[in-house]
């Protein structure tokens, strides 16, 4: 297997073309490709989770609208004398 010539590791090219521990751009075609991408690897390695942001939008907070305010009632008609 060919070794990486950034990290000198055995490696094998990821989706985006680099080298699997370093991320180095491995151009040759004499490295195997591994269906993964070097960022997916990378959190693989340290079990982080997608970050929610990708994925979801963030939550929006609701806010409570107050009820509009009711008109006082008209004042009373005077009765003609």
């Amino acid at each position: 297997m060919p070794k990486c010539p950034n990290c000198g590791r055995e490696t094998l090219r990821t989706e985006d073309w680099a080298c699997q521990w370093c991320g180095h751009p491995l151009l040759s075609g004499a490295f195997k490709k591994i269906p993964k991408t070097y960022r997916e690897l990378q959190a693989e390695k340290t079990f982080s989770p997608r970050s929610v942001l990708e994925d979801e939008p963030a939550p929006v907070a609701e806010v409570e609208v107050a009820p509009a305010p009711t008109p006082p009632p008209p004042p009373p008609t005077p009765s003609p004398p």
